[in-house]
Parts: C-alpha cells; sequence; structure tokens
C-alpha cells in the first residue's frame, strides 16, 4: 500500500472511532495530541491502528471469551516478548472510557 493511501486509511479509521466515541478527529500529525481530540482533563491519550489481518489472533481470543460465556463482557490480555501485557476489549464495552471522557467535559464545563 502506497504512503498516500495508508494516511488515508489511517485517517479514516480515526474519524470512525472519533464518531463512536463522540469525538473530533485530530487532523494534524497526532504526535503530540493524539489521533483523537481528547478532552484536557482526561487521563486516557488514544492512538487508533488499522491493519489488514494483524490482529486476527486477538479477534479470535475474544471470539472464544465470548464464546465460552457470552454472558459476559470478554477480555483479552496478551504480549509479545519481552513486552508489557495488553488488555484487549470491544470498543462497545468500553464503557470506562466513555465515562472517563464525558468526565473530563464535565470538568472542563465547570
Amino acid at each position: 500500500m502506497s504512503g498516500a493511501m495508508s494516511r488515508r486509511k489511517g485517517a479514516a479509521a480515526e474519524r470512525e472511532v472519533a464518531h463512536l466515541l463522540g469525538l473530533e478527529r485530530n487532523a494534524r500529525n497526532g504526535k503530540d495530541d493524539g489521533d483523537l481530540k481528547m478532552p484536557d482533563r482526561c487521563r486516557y491519550f488514544v492512538e487508533v491502528k488499522r491493519r489488514g489481518r494483524a490482529f486476527s489472533q486477538i479477534y479470535a481470543a475474544l471470539d472464544q471469551a465470548h464464546g465460552y460465556r457470552p454472558d459476559k463482557v470478554p477480555v483479552v490480555l496478551a504480549r509479545d516478548d519481552r513486552r508489557e501485557w495488553l488488555a484487549v476489549v470491544w470498543l462497545g464495552d468500553a464503557d470506562w472510557l466513555r465515562e472517563a471522557i464525558r468526565e473530563a467535559r464535565d470538568e472542563q464545563t465547570v
């Protein structure tokens, strides 16, 4: 994929996630401010990544966890060798992130 196509794909992913979270995309390069315009007081810094199939094992693990207990929120804990653990959840189940964004917005308006 060419550099321009890759940038367009990344920008489209950022717009999609911004819409899902009720945020705006940071149209600048995102290096200092992140990919999304988060409220200043929010403790989360969001980096959006979209790949063709690079995350297929994580999706498979989420599907497996959901298949075992569909009444529970699936969480995948994963890591590469010599790296920190990652916790992965479906964005739709990330109520804690939406709550943190809402609280940070509320604090800014006070």
